[in-house]
């Protein structure tokens, strides 16, 4: 009987184990990947270390784990490892920005291209996609017809904002080549100094209360598997967000999918 009970406590315990689901976040960063999420950002990280000269290798090191309900959260980072000896790693420094995750979003009054004043405080009410970015960045520009999609897919249930140092003369002059349907809020460097970041490009969601849900670096890229090369994908890891505050009216701030 003894025996009979051990095994069953065995079975219960490994049978839970792999029903908890794995989730991912890298080191310094706040956005939680699912796995699929995290196996696609390892695959476009394995793609340019095998395109570099000499023997490099994609090198994974889990460096935290922790339970929670039902869930494994995995912390990550990335290295390249030298075939003579030596790494260097793919992970980035913590940006400041990434601890304003669930806080409110620090108040601003800009202007917008038109010479309208636009407060946060206004835009409360509905979910806000910002979207921080400017003229000379490329990743930002290669983005934009996503970030168009985007905001056709919500329709009028979010407010779609551009932040950026540039001019009135410097946003129109980009905007004629490439046509971004997002309200742009310009001359704002004073206030981008203070949110703690280096790298563009940079997508915060609020709630409708103005308390950050998510910070995206830019749309996600994805791994083609058929043509082996990296691609911008669709955007449906923003959707799949904004539409989560729609569905749950905003009263969740973290949450596992």
């Amino acid at each position: 009987m003894i025996r009979i009970l051990a095994t069953i406590i065995f079975i219960l315990v490994i049978s839970n184990l792999k029903a908890q689901r794995h989730y991912y976040i890298e080191y310094g960063k706040c956005r939680v990947l699912t796995e699929y999420e995290y196996q696609n950002k390892k695959s476009i990280a394995a793609h340019k270390a095998a395109k570099l000269p000499g023997k490099i290798k994609l090198q994974e090191e889990i460096i935290k784990t922790e339970e929670s309900q039902d869930s494994i959260i995995n912390t990550f980072k990335f290295s390249l490892r030298f075939g003579r000896g030596g790494t260097m790693t793919l992970t980035t420094e913590p940006e400041a920005i990434y601890k304003l995750r669930g806080k409110p979003m620090p108040e601003f009054t800009l202007q917008d291209t038109s010479g309208n004043s636009i407060s946060l405080a206004s835009l409360k009410g509905k979910p806000v996609l910002i979207n921080l970015w400017f003229n000379g960045c490329k990743p930002c520009i290669r983005e934009i017809p996503v970030l168009n999609k985007i905001k056709e897919e919500i329709k009028d249930n979010a407010h779609f904002i551009a932040i950026t140092f540039n001019n009135k003369k410097e946003i129109e002059a980009i905007l004629k080549k490439h046509p971004y349907n997002y309200t742009q809020l310009i001359n704002a460097k004073a206030y981008i100094d203070t949110l703690g970041f280096k790298s563009y490009p940079k997508l915060i969601l609020l709630n409708k209360h103005g308390i950050i849900t998510q910070i995206f670096d830019g749309v996600d890229y994805i791994y083609d598997d058929v043509d082996k090369k990296v691609v911008i994908g669709n955007g449906g890891e923003v959707i799949r967000e904004i539409k989560y505050l729609l569905e749950y009216n905003d009263d969740v701030v973290h949450h596992q999918y």
